[in-house]
């Protein structure tokens, strides 16, 4: 194929290459430290740095135990959004679960971590965490 000066072919692929979309999220693990039993709701928020909209597809979980809400419909370049996970424990200890999110960005698959210490019951939760 040859590109001349111009409109061409190699130019418009060129162009649809460049102009893509990015999820760029401040934080990717989210460190809840001690927490009681009962349901947790967390926020990652997220900017599209990119410079075409982007869409959130679909976000995965590890398991029933935590759910999802996004940012629904396209982001615009340099828009904000989030993804919130909502944890229900089933049992004290450490945990770490995974969302993942699937969009139709440059980085089309994100995981995503909630991360801490479910109490036991009659454990007390100390001040600061």
């Amino acid at each position: 194929m040859f590109c001349f000066y111009g409109v061409s072919p190699c130019s418009l692929a060129l162009h649809s290459i460049s102009a893509q979309g990015l999820l760029n999220f401040e934080k990717d693990t989210l460190h809840l430290g001690k927490i009681k039993h009962g349901e947790t709701t967390v926020d990652f928020t997220f900017t599209n740095t990119g410079d075409t909209l982007v869409s959130i597809k679909k976000i995965g979980v590890s398991c029933g135990c935590t759910a999802v809400s996004w940012s629904m419909g396209p982001i615009t370049p340099m828009e904000k959004g989030e993804v919130r996970g909502t944890y229900t424990p089933q049992a004290p200890g450490e945990f770490r679960k995974r969302l993942v999110v699937f969009s139709d960005a440059v980085v089309n698959k994100l995981p995503l971590y909630i991360e801490g210490v479910v109490q036991s019951k009659a454990e007390p939760i100390s001040e600061g965490g």
